[in-house]
């Protein structure tokens, strides 16, 4: 025999010389041995989970069991199937079976239409939770978080059930899962992070060991400013990814952050190094890097980890949305070198050098950066070419309308990054993207882009792919051709502004050449017409994204209908 029915539901079989689990035909779990010896018991054991924690307790499975015990595997389907009927009988108690056996079981009974499963696993999470034992908790919130009230779980990052103060050794496991569970979510059921915590629970997850859960905590915009300094106290304990996070929270005081980068500049230009004598002394960063071949391997070494890990703590300070303006101004003053960090040769590794590229990089565009200073980095890239990070103030959105116009068409990589700017105007935008296709998937995402603008990039390049097609001639490099022209019409299609006659007009003209991409972008148009997208779902693969997300925003629009008319029959 290798098979046994213990309901309607649920059986066992034996499988690949395996006992297995099946619900509802469908393999569910491997069945599991536990041999315990139940005199070795010093206090009373009513559950599987507290056998399981016995001394000399041994798990085994399949042959394992079968050589090392003796027990043929028919003999295992049988004590498998008998625990599992004994199970039933007692109304699912999930202290006959080991809690990551019971309560997963139990959860896809209820899945599958069980009834009973249903209300034993709702009456019995709490009440496992609540006997304090941290095996079946830790297994619950694994396997079943999603059950499980909010009330319990911060009665458990407490540290507190029923006015029962745990042991920190029980603790240790529980209160981690939790925290994890509050802070970043649960994988196994899908559930994201929460939205709101209270206080002493952010002032507790802090103070855990954890750090993943500590950075979640530093980004999270509901942190107060006394928990972010505490982060901020010893990067020997918090790392410096922890600190990084909390220095970019704008939650965190301004002065604290001004004084912050202060110190970090001070310190990068004040580094002991060996000069041409061999006497260490303090060395600003252009003294450094003139000195640099004089610096021995080690020094090189700890002074390379400690300009990374500074240039980490800048990028999490100008990447900060309340950043102030003197505090990015301090990054530009000569006295402080950073330019030469993010140029030089010798003095940094790539990744360094990488990183404070990017310190740049973020302040430039940075929206509190002082007019000046863009002012002075306008005339200083035309004289001098300061290098593709500095370029990236062209971004900035708080960019002059005056100046963007003063820049236009002058330079291509100038023109790049002017149409990434969300605050270019309309005409300036469509005029570079007239010249640079590559640029028409920033400009349709452009704040101030109309029906006019958009209409007028789909007609000039309609006219230029028409003409390809109609001459017949040779592109170049077709394959890349092809893509750019493609990455236009998606561009265009899933822009919510594109006017209707536009998108009927690419169906028309574009059907036999890029169809999938024209449907799969029109599909995400939440403006797109209803009779267009019952035309995409009609011609579209029933597995393919175009039919998913058509499917999708015709049941949405539907939905919102029924409201409507709801509405408008109530009044």
């Amino acid at each position: 025999m290798n098979k046994i029915v213990i309901n309607e539901h649920l059986d066992v079989r034996i499988v690949r010389r395996k006992v297995h689990v099946f619900v509802d035909d469908v393999e569910f779990k491997q069945c599991m041995f536990l041999l315990f010896n139940p005199s070795a018991a010093t206090e009373e054991v009513d559950s599987i989970d507290k056998a399981a924690m016995l001394p000399g307790a041994k798990r085994g499975e399949g042959r394992d069991v079968e050589e090392s015990f003796g027990i043929p595997l028919e003999e295992q389907l049988f004590a498998h199937a008998s625990n599992l009927i004994a199970w039933v009988e007692h109304g699912y108690d999930t202290r006959i079976l080991h809690s990551n056996m019971a309560f997963p079981l139990l959860k896809e009974l209820a899945r599958v239409g069980d009834a009973k499963a249903r209300r034993v696993l709702d009456a019995e999470v709490e009440e496992r939770i609540r006997e304090g034992f941290a095996g079946s908790i830790l297994t619950i919130l694994e396997f079943s978080a999603d059950i499980v009230s909010k009330e319990l779980v911060l009665a458990i990052a407490r540290g507190q059930l029923d006015g029962r103060i745990y042991p920190p050794s029980m603790l240790c496991g529980v209160k981690t899962m939790v925290l994890e569970m509050i802070f970043r979510g649960n994988r196994q059921t899908d559930s994201l992070p929460w939205d709101e915590v209270p206080p002493d629970i952010i002032g507790i997850a802090a103070g855990c060991l954890n750090q993943h859960i500590r950075i979640a905590v530093a980004r999270r915009t509901d942190t107060p400013p006394h928990v972010l300094s505490k982060l901020l106290d010893d990067d020997g304990v918090n790392g410096m990814d922890v600190i990084a996070a909390a220095l970019g929270n704008p939650n965190i005081s301004l002065e604290t952050l001004h004084v912050e980068c202060a110190k970090l500049l001070q310190d990068i230009n004040s580094i002991k190094a060996d000069d041409s004598h061999g006497k260490r002394v303090k060395m600003n960063v252009s003294e450094l890097i003139q000195n640099w071949r004089n610096v021995r391997v080690s020094q090189r070494e700890e002074i390379e980890r400690f300009l990374f890990k500074s240039a980490m703590y800048l990028e999490g300070i100008v990447k900060n949305p309340a950043c102030p303006g003197k505090t990015l101004a301090m990054l530009f003053e000569p006295r402080f070198h950073v330019d030469d960090l993010a140029d030089s040769r010798n003095i940094t590794s790539s990744l360094t050098k990488m990183m404070f590229m990017g310190v740049i990089r973020e302040a430039v565009k940075h929206p509190n950066l002082p007019a000046d200073i863009m002012k002075n980095l306008v005339k200083i890239n035309n004289e001098v070419d300061l290098g593709n990070h500095y370029l990236y103030f062209l971004e900035n959105p708080s960019l002059p309308v005056n100046i963007m116009r003063s820049i236009a068409g002058h330079f291509k990589d100038w023109d790049f990054h002017l149409a990434r700017n969300n605050n270019l105007p309309e005409d300036l935008a469509v005029s570079i993207a007239l010249k640079d296709l590559n640029v028409v998937e920033y400009v349709c995402s452009n704040k101030n882009i109309t029906g006019w603008g958009l209409e007028r990039l789909y007609e000039h390049y309609k006219q230029r792919w028409l003409q390809v097609i109609q001459s017949g001639e040779m592109i170049a490099d077709r394959t890349s051709t092809i893509y750019e022209f493609k990455k236009v019409i998606e561009s265009i299609a899933k822009t919510p502004k594109t006017p209707d006659r536009v998108l009927l007009d690419i169906e028309r003209t574009f059907e036999s050449h890029f169809h999938f991409m024209f449907d799969e972008a029109t599909a995400l148009n939440p403006s797109a017409p209803t009779t267009l997208l019952e035309r995409i779902l009609g011609r579209s693969d029933p597995h393919s994204l175009a039919f998913a997300y058509a499917q999708k925003a015709l049941a949405k629009r539907r939905v919102a209908e029924k409201r409507k008319a709801r509405m408008e029959a109530s009044r």
